[in-house]
Formats: structure tokens, C-alpha cells, sequence
């Protein structure tokens, strides 16, 4: 379904925004007319800097010349309903021979939210919370090549304070061992086991030159680390369960 969203005027040009709206994948795709021209662009549902869903307010748009004169950005200025800062998206084409600009470059400025972890049990250490929300925010700043590298390297992290509470006998040893060493020899729970070895399998991709599973990427590694803290909370608790006597 279509909808007007709003006209300004604009060095005394009416540029009128329309937004179609897809429930299934919570995409905006707006239709936005640029001179004599209409260009549909994909609009983040998230406002980069309140991290709330919204339906943007466009202020206006501009298409431009690069240094080479035979490419050409569409530059977006939108502001959120909600905090009331306004915001930018350049877009680009996949070809200059396409006639929408298929492409986002960038969305700016992009502010970084810090992930809470509400269910990260106490007794584990605040190292896994720091080193995962430094590798989010780089990935917020669209830095994934490090962003990948800092995920893997809070799963360790997470491993191995999980094993030190589990054994606390055996830190010193348990510090120095590899990860995966410590994932099949050390972990007895089958959830933790096969969760974090598949997590530490992209991890070590998103270190490594050579990359062993090209059809997974950083969201499947972000998505096995919650699992496996999922699994290393659930474990706990129902160790702490285990340990209360029926009066």
C-alpha cells in the first residue's frame, strides 16, 4: 500500500515521498521524484540514532555527480518522528544503466546502542559484555572485518569463565588452553558443545586468510553466541535449581 507522506518545497521544487511498506520483511521502499524522475530506494525501519523503529520523514533528496562524472549518488535527508534528529542515506547504483539506486552506502551519523545482556548470569565476569558490545559497535560503524574477530574473541571469553566457574581448580590451566580444546574436552553439557564449536567455526573464519564456510556469515556467528550463552545461563541456573533441598 502507498502513502503520501509529506511536500516541501525545495529550491521551489515540490518533491513529493511515497512508501511502500512490506509487513513480511519490515522494509520501506520509497518512491522519491527527483526532477523529472522517480527512483525507488530501500529505507532502514530503525532510526540511527534512537535505534526505534519508525517510518522516516523525508525532508528532501538530491541526486549527484562523483569525481568521475559518469556515476552518480542519491543523497536522502530524512528526519525521525521520534528523537527529532535528522539523518542521511547516500545510495548508489549497481550500474549506471539501472535507473534506481539499489545500493546503500551509508547511513549517517549512526549512533551506537549498547546491548544490556539482562540474562548474563552475575558470576560470570563483565569481560564477554565489554569485548561483545566493542565488537558491536564496530560493526555498527560498519568496521565487519574486525567486528567478526571481536565476536570470536568473546566467545573465548565467555568459554572459558563459564569452564573456570564450572572447575575453579583448573583456571590456570583452563586460561591457557585452546578454544577448542576447551569446547570439546572440558564443556559436558551437548547444547553448550555443539552451539559453541559451530560459533567457534566461524569465528576462527572471520580471523583466518582462508575462509572454510563461505555460506556463513557474522549474523550466523552473532546468532550461535547467543545461543550459547543462552545454553551456559540455562546451565547454571538449573545447577543453582539442583542445589535447593524440598523442606
Amino acid at each position: 500500500m502507498t502513502f503520501l507522506f509529506i511536500c516541501y518545497i525545495i529550491s521551489s521544487v515540490f518533491y513529493k515521498f511515497y512508501v511502500d511498506i512490506n509487513p513480511e520483511i519490515k522494509a520501506m521502499i520509497f518512491n522519491i521524484p527527483v526532477s523529472s524522475n522517480t527512483y525507488a530506494v530501500d529505507m532502514p525501519t530503525e532510526c540511527p540514532i534512537c535505534k526505534i523503529g519508525i517510518q522516516p520523514n523525508p525532508l528532501c533528496a538530491k541526486i549527484y555527480e562523483t569525481e568521475n562524472k559518469h556515476i552518480t549518488r542519491l543523497g536522502v535527508f530524512l528526519k525521525c518522528p521520534v528523537c527529532h534528529h535528522a539523518y542521511v542515506i547516500e545510495y548508489s547504483r549497481d550500474s549506471e544503466r539501472y535507473s534506481n539506486f539499489e545500493i546503500m552506502n551509508y547511513c549517517e551519523p549512526n549512533h551506537f546502542k549498547e546491548k544490556t545482556f539482562d540474562d548474563l548470569p552475575h558470576e560470570l565476569s563483565s569481560n564477554f559484555k565489554r569485548i561483545y558490545n566493542q565488537s558491536f559497535e564496530a560493526e555498527t560503524q560498519g568496521l565487519y572485518e574486525i567486528a567478526g574477530m571481536g565476536y570470536r574473541k568473546a566467545l573465548e571469553f565467555l568459554i572459558k569463565d563459564f569452564l573456570i566457574l564450572e572447575y575453579p581448580d583448573d583456571a590456570e590451566s583452563i586460561k591457557q588452553m585452546t578454544l577448542s580444546n576447551c569446547i570439546s574436552n572440558k564443556i559436558n553439557n551437548e547444547n553448550i558443545k555443539v552451539v559453541a564449536s559451530r560459533c567457534a567455526w566461524i569465528g576462527n573464519d572471520e580471523t583466518h586468510y582462508y575462509r572454510k564456510h563461505e555460506e556463513l556469515s557474522i549474523n550466523d556467528l552473532k546468532e550461535f553466541l547467543n545461543v550459547t550463552l543462552y545454553w551456559i545461563s540455562a546451565c547454571i541456573s538449573t545447577k543453582k535449581a539442583l542445589s535447593i533441598e524440598k523442606k
